[in-house]
C-alpha cells in the first residue's frame, strides 16, 4: 500500500515533458538527457514525501499517511501533520506493513488525527511494550500488532472495526471491547494469555 498511494501522487508537468522531448530532438548528449531526467525524478521524489526521525509520510490528495517507519528507533512519536510540497497536511493512517519487523521501536504515539491502522502495520514489532492509541482511530487492519509480545495498550471506543489477528500473541495485553465494535473476528485476541476476563458491550 506504501507504493500505492506513492504512485497515485506522481504528477508531471506537461511543459516539463515537451521540454524533455524539445531536449531529445536536438540530439543532445546521451549524458545530458539522462542527467535531466535524474533531476526531473529526484523531484518528483521529494515533491510527494517527507521524512522526520526515521519515519516517511507520503501525501494523499489533502492527507498524508506514514508510509515507512522501518529505521525508526526508541520512543516514536507520529507527527499529527507534515508539510509536503508546500501544503501542510493532516497524517490520517498508517499504512500497511509501516513499521513491520521493527525491533528497535519501544513505545509510540500516535496522535488523534489518525484514523486507520492498516494491515500488519506493527506485526513482529516484538520490543514494542507501549502504545498510545488515537482517540479518533476507528479501524485497526489484520495482523496490524500481531506478535508484539510485549504490547500494552488501551483500544479506544470509537473503533469499530478491528482485523482478524490484530493482536495475536500480544502476551501482555490487556484492554475492554471498543464500545462501538459490533462485530469481534477470528482470532482478534488468540494467544493474549494476560486478558483473563472480558467485557463485550
Amino acid at each position: 500500500c506504501r507504493t500505492m498511494y506513492f504512485q497515485s501522487e506522481i504528477k508531471i508537468n506537461p511543459t516539463i515533458l515537451y521540454f524533455y522531448a524539445y531536449l531529445v530532438s536536438m540530439n543532445l548528449n546521451k549524458k545530458i538527457l539522462l542527467l535531466f531526467w535524474c533531476v526531473l525524478n529526484a523531484s518528483l521524489v521529494f515533491a510527494v514525501s517527507v521524512s522526520v526521525d526515521n519515519v516517511s509520510y507520503f501525501s494523499h490528495g489533502n492527507v498524508a499517511v506514514v508510509g515507512d517507519g522501518e529505521k525508526a528507533e526508541g520512543d516514536v512519536v507520529i507527527l499529527d501533520s507534515v508539510t509536503i510540497d508546500g501544503k501542510v497536511l493532516p497524517v490520517v493512517e498508517i499504512c500497511c506493513e509501516a513499521f513491520r519487523k521493527n525491533y528497535k521501536i519501544t513505545s509510540l504515539k500516535i496522535p488523534n488525527t489518525v484514523q486507520s491502522i492498516e494491515n500488519s502495520a506493527f506485526e513482529f514489532c516484538q520490543n514494542l511494550q507501549y502504545v498510545k492509541l488515537s482517540d479518533s482511530l476507528k479501524t485497526i487492519g489484520r495482523d496490524a500488532f500481531f506478535y508484539c509480545n510485549e504490547l500494552e495498550t488501551e483500544i479506544p471506543n470509537g473503533v469499530v472495526d478491528i482485523g482478524e489477528l490484530a493482536f495475536g500473541s500480544c502476551f501482555h495485553l490487556r484492554t475492554s471491547i471498543p464500545n462501538g465494535l459490533t462485530e469481534i473476528k477470528p482470532w482478534v485476541f488468540h494467544h493474549c494469555i494476560s486478558m483473563r476476563s472480558i467485557t463485550i458491550p
